[in-house]
């Protein structure tokens, strides 16, 4: 029997209906919040979840890999030390820091006489060698020497003394240290971690008030030299840039300029991506860059995250004073990500920018507290005492990946006619057994029914031999490719069939259904080889929608 939706876009006339076909883009240009659903461009998205979207078509997302465990309570934070060769990845969880570098469980904590676990930390080159600093505004910052951590050389002068640092940053090769609650800046002496820090108090140079939360550097020319600025952020939405390289010296050291944004979002809110310097705000994640041409108002519609304001503006509204909003650049994946806190319901999200692109994409399932990148990888720390490795495979530990998109409304030319769906071709690139489940959303409904997705993930038949689902629809290609691609466990073209092949081009054509003035693309699927050592080979590039054309009785 047909469900009550169905009987009644039955009532649809056939006077004058006739078939068409027309391209639709994959949402390469990513996910949107910020352009209403009546006026979306084609190639964006209002709903791009664990999709990843790239200039040539939109992949899944890659997984996540176990690195460590048994840190005995939430990880918040993850820091890396890197020396030529000697490479260290450390998690502060409680009063401990562990050593993580070796996947597996963690052994005895490298420090554990800690007050508070939420690190910053920094890579400093010294004559003496390369240390990583590390300061959380309770205890004495310690530093990593790539054999222990120690809180010596001591840092002295700072009142209050050294245990209020709470952030810290380099710029002109000196270390800026920020003291918690303060407009009181510190710095060290050039390729320095310890010694006599010298005030550079700022309180003057703010008109709202507040205190330093963070700072960095911010290059007019996409690298690193003389003509770099040292910024400082404050709490209550201003930045101070200053161009020179010794703050004790007037002709050397200036104020260049002071900007509005909106407050920043915790310790951890900028991000050197090329030579520009994105700072997370409540206004979204701006680009310095853009924040120097534009007062607040402005900048923020060129602020990076200007495509998803929408979706970021709740997020702010929700959880604003939580803990875990970070930014933090990947550079092998080409992206930045940000980190979306839930108190309320416990499930962490990430905002994801293909830096390429600048498009959007929103990853779920990734309950991560604090990030970091190490050796050319991303790691991501949770509240259940484990560390994770980001962007690798193609599962979330043991649990597979579910991607979903509902591409953007499109009147196919003809706002006034009613439309009926017929047939969507799919053009892709990977293996011939991929499977790409697809509804079609009617008239700015964001939850299309997939039907055969729905039979075969939410009824019982989950993955349960010689049903349906296992041996008949969901692994066999046969619609694809003409003939049985059944996939047999432990035969070696499981994980060869299913997502090899990421350079084949393949095409397949499913029925639709759906009758409305717009229609939406809908499509989801499930990377489900079980291989944390195999990407997901499948990308969509194209969609060609078979519709009728008719009138509403």
């Amino acid at each position: 029997m047909l469900a009550p939706a169905r009987e009644r876009d039955r009532t649809v006339s056939k006077r004058g209906m006739r078939s068409q076909t027309q391209p639709l883009p994959v949402p390469w240009k990513g996910w949107n919040t910020e352009q209403p659903l009546t006026a979306m461009e084609p190639e964006f998205a209002p709903v791009l979840r664990n999709w990843w979207p790239e200039p040539d078509g939109i992949r899944p997302r890659g997984g996540y890999v176990e690195q460590a465990s048994g840190l005995g309570g939430p990880v918040a934070s993850l820091m890396s030390y890197v020396s030529g060769l000697t490479k260290r990845l450390f998690a502060a969880s409680g009063a401990n820091i562990f050593d993580v570098t070796a996947p597996g469980p963690v052994g005895a904590a490298a420090w554990s006489t800690a007050t508070a676990d939420r690190w910053q930390s920094l890579n400093v080159a010294t004559s003496g060698g390369q240390f990583l600093m590390a300061v959380n505004g309770a205890d004495h910052p310690i530093n990593f020497n790539g054999i222990a951590w120690s809180a010596s050389p001591a840092i002295t002068g700072v009142a209050g003394g050294a245990n209020s640092i709470v952030n810290l940053f380099l710029s002109q090769k000196r270390v800026f240290l920020i003291k918690k609650d303060s407009a009181d800046i510190y710095y060290l002496s050039p390729a320095s971690i310890g010694g006599a820090a010298s005030l550079l108090p700022l309180g003057q140079e703010l008109k709202k008030g507040g205190a330093i939360i963070a700072g960095g550097t911010w290059s007019s020319d996409s690298g690193a030299g003389m003509d770099d600025r040292t910024v400082f952020i404050s709490s209550e939405g201003e930045v101070l840039i200053f161009g020179g390289t010794d703050p004790s010296s007037t002709t050397t050291w200036a104020l260049e300029g002071r900007y509005e944004i909106g407050r920043p979002l915790g310790y951890r809110c900028a991000v050197n991506f090329g030579g520009d310097l994105a700072i997370l705000t409540q206004d979204g994640l701006m680009s310095l860059a853009a924040v120097r041409q534009l007062d607040r108002t402005a900048a923020q519609q060129g602020a990076l995250t200007r495509n998803i304001r929408q979706a970021f503006a709740s997020a702010v509204r929700s959880d604003v004073d939580t803990f875990g909003w970070q930014t933090i650049g990947f550079s092998r994946g080409q992206m930045v990500i940000v980190n979306v806190p839930n108190l309320a319901s416990g499930e962490t999200r990430q905002f994801v920018m293909n830096t390429l692109s600048s498009a959007w994409a929103e990853y779920t399932e990734w309950e991560a507290l604090c990030w970091v990148e190490h050796d050319n990888r991303v790691y991501f720390g949770t509240a259940e005492g484990v560390v994770n490795e980001a962007e690798r495979g193609s599962i979330d530990g043991i649990s597979l990946i579910q991607c979903f998109a509902v591409g953007a409304f499109n009147s196919l030319a003809q706002p006034d006619a009613y439309k009926t769906a017929l047939e969507l071709k799919i053009f892709y690139e990977g293996g011939a057994g991929a499977r790409i489940y697809t509804a079609i959303g009617v008239d700015y409904d964001l939850d299309p029914v997939f039907e055969e997705y729905n039979a075969q993930f939410l009824t019982g038949y989950y993955f349960t031999w010689d049903l349906s689902a296992w041996d008949a629809s969901f692994w066999v290609g046969g619609e694809t490719t003409g003939s049985s691609q059944v996939l047999v466990w432990n035969v070696g073209n499981w994980n060869e069939t299913f997502w090899a092949g990421g350079e084949r081009r393949n095409t397949v054509a499913q029925s639709v259904f759906g009758s409305g003035y717009a229609l939406a693309v809908g499509f989801r699927t499930v990377v489900a080889d079980g291989s944390p050592a195999r990407e997901p080979g499948l990308k969509l590039q194209r969609f060609d929608l078979t519709y009728e054309v008719g009138s509403a009785l």
